[in-house]
């Protein structure tokens, strides 16, 4: 399985990818509520139970289910510097769909709002791949990554701080937290004191 920054990855390859990204954390159904669920950081004990996880996904996962799909379940938490669970593996051991559903993990915890926390905007996620704040991934996925959200967000709405909708016309590369944003004409870039709330069609308008 190969991807490069012009090459689209083949059909069945997204099509795993997609069952993956579905699929991948069904173990937390065995992980108890009251742990999954606490506003709070979690004790160690309870961060032991949580990593059980990808195991139970795998488990889970019949047999019927394409071994890559239960793979990339298992291995959504490895590291390439081998720091990950629940094997340890690293480097090329780790699948390539397990690398790709290991970001795209990630995203989804940043952008979603937990019991423990607030959701972000995706241009500050965004800004945070680009630094390498989520360190184990891969680096040249990373930057397939953020250059396909970057394309993703061009033109969508979102709501800014001061109430009004804008349109997002132009995410600087080497500014990916302040984009560019045309609100009823007037074009600006996001600062501190006006800023991206969410993405409009979040809020229902």
């Amino acid at each position: 399985m190969v991807l490069s920054g012009s090459a689209e990855a083949p059909e069945p390859v997204i099509k795993k990818l997609v069952c993956a990204g579905l699929v991948h954390d069904i173990g937390k159904t065995k992980i108890p509520e009251e742990i999954l669920n606490a506003p709070r950081r979690l004790t160690e004990e309870e961060f032991e139970i949580i990593k059980a996880h990808p195991v139970y996904s795998y488990e889970l996962l019949w047999d019927n289910v394409d071994e890559d799909i239960r793979l990339a379940a298992r291995h959504h938490h490895e590291r390439l510097d081998g720091k990950g669970y629940p094997d340890q593996i690293a480097g090329d051991e780790i699948s390539l769909l397990a690398r790709i559903t290991a970001i795209s993990d990630v995203y989804d915890a940043m952008i979603s709002q937990r019991s423990y926390k607030e959701s972000m905007i995706p241009f500050d996620v965004l800004e945070k791949f680009k630094k390498g704040e989520f360190p184990g991934l891969d680096e040249r996925l990373v930057d397939l990554f953020v250059k396909n959200m970057v394309e993703n967000y061009r033109d969508v709405k979102v709501q800014m701080s001061d109430g009004r909708i804008g349109v997002v016309r132009y995410i600087p590369p080497n500014d990916l937290n302040h984009p560019i944003i045309n609100c009823n004409h007037d074009v600006s870039q996001t600062d501190d004191k006006w800023y991206c709330v969410c993405i409009a069609n979040q809020t229902g308008k």
